[in-house]
């Protein structure tokens, strides 16, 4: 791997926010730990999922270790900013497998994307999962949670495929290029990554993990 894709990777994990050594969390926070749900800590903190979604600003259940999620009960504004923004610095670089970086590259400049936002994405709609396996409750499936119907319109083969698979990652990346270049995102980038998951919260997540 060479020095600029080094650079790139660093850049990837780590977001434009940064805190002072003076910064304190509320008791009403929870730091994510091994094994953790959110569904868990819903329960254990006698709230539901739905709202420490909202309070987190967080478009799925998905939550990695290391983050620190805000609890109902703070009263404050200011520490509700302070928790997103620890939620966004989470560190991403730390599972990207390194035999896609060159996937996300060569798709990137093939549709003219950056190629950290085809990573992004990978992150938060599967955590880098290379497994054509996954279906969510809406029916979004395999690693970057195409719905067949969107595959079906935008779904392009990787080199060296001759059929695009939903399953395939390789195929999933490519067609997440094309649907994100088909959607004008040379002109409009966060448009493009908007349509992708219909969320705002989402949109700004990609950016601030690619630093774009």
């Amino acid at each position: 791997m060479n020095k600029a894709s080094l650079s790139l990777l660093a850049t990837l994990g780590i977001s434009a926010l940064s805190f002072s050594p003076s910064t304190v969390f509320a008791s009403t926070t929870h730091m994510v730990q091994s094994g953790d749900t959110l569904w868990g800590i819903a329960r254990s903190t006698h709230t539901t999922v739905q709202k420490l979604r909202s309070l987190n600003h967080l478009h799925s259940s998905l939550i990695y270790k290391g983050e620190r999620l805000q609890l109902p009960g703070s009263g404050s504004t200011k520490m509700t900013v302070k928790a997103v923004a620890a939620r966004k610095t989470a560190p991403v670089t730390s599972g990207v497998p390194k035999q896609l970086i060159p996937v996300y590259q060569a798709a990137g400049r093939k549709y003219h994307v950056s190629w950290q936002v085809l990573a992004a994405i990978h992150k938060l709609e599967s955590n880098f999962s290379t497994s054509g396996h996954l279906k969510n409750a809406e029916g979004a499936t395999g690693p970057m949670q195409f719905m067949p119907s969107t595959f079906s319109k935008y779904g392009v083969a990787a080199p060296g495929h001759r059929v695009p698979s939903i399953y395939n990652v390789d195929d999933a990346i490519y067609t997440a290029a094309h649907m994100l270049a088909a959607d004008h995102y040379s002109s409009s980038p966060k448009t493009a990554i908007y349509h992708y998951n219909h969320s705002i919260s989402y949109e700004n997540q990609v950016m601030r993990l690619a630093g774009v």
